[in-house]
């Protein structure tokens, strides 16, 4: 169970370092997906461990560049619109059960307001997902009805958000309880590195790393002959 750490300059190299890893049997094991997206009747090839520190995350184009006859895995057309809607708009889409946005909007003026007044913190954390369900009244029985214990049928993939601002320079962390690295992580920290320079516009400061960390990092098993492709395995 050897974990992997990936540091890259850019998100185009992180992801192609990421997707490669999942090939190698010293990082990586397969299983039959029992619960979650493709179950009963998918295949993930998993990372035991996975770390990302990525150097220079503003770099344009932020979507991955691929070699002529490869579909990218996303663009920075779609990059923009998943920071849009996924991350700034707190209205959960149709049939969807919740959004990240909802969770982290109602904070973000919290932690602009610490980070401009107290930047070196450990405090600036947005947690994703709710606990419990609001509480609610009773009107005709005046009474208060407690809030309780939320259970997600598919639980938040993105957990945690923190900003650290040292050398002069906000850096943001991330952690993944479950992520899709071929086709979710460079939309994913595109849309991120967009959220984090939106925060360092509010509190003037420049951009620093961009970092991740996952605990359930994977390709799906239709997704394995692409990574051979772009990654010259095939």
């Amino acid at each position: 169970m050897k974990p992997i750490l990936i540091e890259a300059k850019t998100i185009d190299e992180a992801w192609f370092q990421a997707i490669k890893a999942t090939l190698d049997d010293e990082h990586a094991f397969s299983y039959q997906i029992q619960k979650g997206s493709f179950e009963g009747q998918g295949v993930r090839r998993q990372l035991y461990s996975l770390a990302i520190q990525i150097e220079y995350p503003e770099t344009r184009p932020l979507s991955p560049m691929v070699p002529e006859g490869f579909t990218a895995p996303t663009s920075d057309d779609n990059i923009e619109k998943y920071f849009a809607d996924k991350l700034m708009n707190p209205e959960p889409g149709i049939n969807e059960e919740y959004t990240y946005s909802q969770f982290i909007v109602p904070h973000l003026p919290v932690v602009i307001e610490m980070l401009q007044k107290t930047p070196h913190t450990n405090h600036a954390v947005i947690n994703v997902g709710d606990s419990l369900d609001y509480s609610t009244r009773d009107a005709e029985a005046g009474i208060d009805i407690p809030a309780q214990a939320h259970v997600y049928e598919h639980p938040p993939c993105l957990r945690c958000l923190q900003w650290i601002y040292t050398e002069g320079r906000l850096h943001l962390y991330t952690f993944w309880r479950s992520w899709d690295l071929f086709a979710g992580l460079p939309e994913n920290l595109g849309g991120l590195q967009l959220l984090n320079e939106y925060v360092a516009m509010e509190t003037g400061y420049e951009t620093g790393t961009l970092n991740a960390f996952s605990s359930g990092a994977h390709i799906y098993g239709y997704q394995h002959e692409l990574v051979e492709a772009r990654t010259g395995r095939r």
